[in-house]
């Protein structure tokens, strides 16, 4: 898997707004649905600083992402300049290869 690091620094009057947008059924991963290839978005907010949120993109492969951004370049501009006034700060921290992946526990994926 390949995945796509984000953090972000978001004002309080703006949090809920941003966690709708950037969750796992905002607009961004509205959009990122349309490929196969994508695996899904997971958001996470700070416990101890709580204007600060890490998103991470999940794709099956960096070129398939790669492939995504470039055909749809002017959607993804659209959608980053309409949204870029919901945070403070954007940081793209990185982006990283799965090496390996833990399988939860049953107790922990049973509803």
């Amino acid at each position: 898997m390949y995945l796509v690091v984000w953090k972000y620094k978001v004002n309080k009057n703006n949090q809920t707004e941003f966690e709708l947008e950037y969750g796992n059924l905002g607009t961004w991963s509205k959009l990122f649905k349309s490929s196969d290839n994508y695996i899904n978005s997971s958001l996470y907010k700070s416990s101890d600083k709580n204007e600060t949120y890490l998103l991470i993109d999940t794709w099956t492969d960096e070129q398939s992402y790669e492939n995504f951004k470039n055909t749809n370049e002017s959607f993804y501009e659209s959608l980053s300049s309409r949204f870029e006034n919901i945070y403070e700060t954007e940081v793209k921290i990185g982006t990283f290869n799965t090496i390996n992946c833990a399988i939860m526990p049953k107790r922990l994926n049973q509803k």
